[in-house]
Parts: C-alpha cells; sequence; structure tokens
C-alpha cells in the first residue's frame, strides 16, 4: 500500500483503512492494527496493543475515528 497521506485527511491509507474497522466495523485497536498493516508474524500481543493505542491517539487520526463513528450513529 502506498504511504503518501491524503491531502484532506491527513491520513495514509493504513491509518483510514484503521480507522474504518473501529469505526465501522467494531473491531478493538489491536484487531484493526492487525488487519490495516502488514506485520511480522512474529510480532508480540503486547507490541501490537502499544502500536495500536499510538496510531488511534494520533492526531489526524483519532478525529477521523470519531467522525466516522457519529456519521454511523446519525443514521
Amino acid at each position: 500500500m502506498s504511504r503518501a497521506k491524503d491531502p484532506v485527511t491527513g491520513l495514509t491509507p493504513q491509518q483510514e483503512h484503521f480507522a474504518r474497522l473501529i469505526a465501522l466495523d467494531g473491531l478493538n485497536q489491536s484487531e484493526a492494527y492487525r488487519q490495516a498493516y502488514n506485520l511480522s508474524p512474529d510480532i508480540t500481543p503486547s507490541t501490537v496493543a502499544e502500536d495500536a493505542s499510538h496510531i488511534a491517539h494520533n492526531r489526524n487520526v483519532l478525529p477521523s475515528i470519531q467522525q466516522l463513528k457519529a456519521a454511523v450513529q446519525a443514521v
């Protein structure tokens, strides 16, 4: 996947996918991280959880998750 950021959202394709998996599919951060990123098979669960938390609280990702959740609730 490309690492180029969307000029509007400031998200990479992986970050956008991560946000959608959480907000729209209801996955937890760790599972969304596993699905959105190409992870090494030997990555530990604690590393997955820590990295996923950092991404979820990114200044561009967190508002995206919140906006997507709000849009789902409005429907």
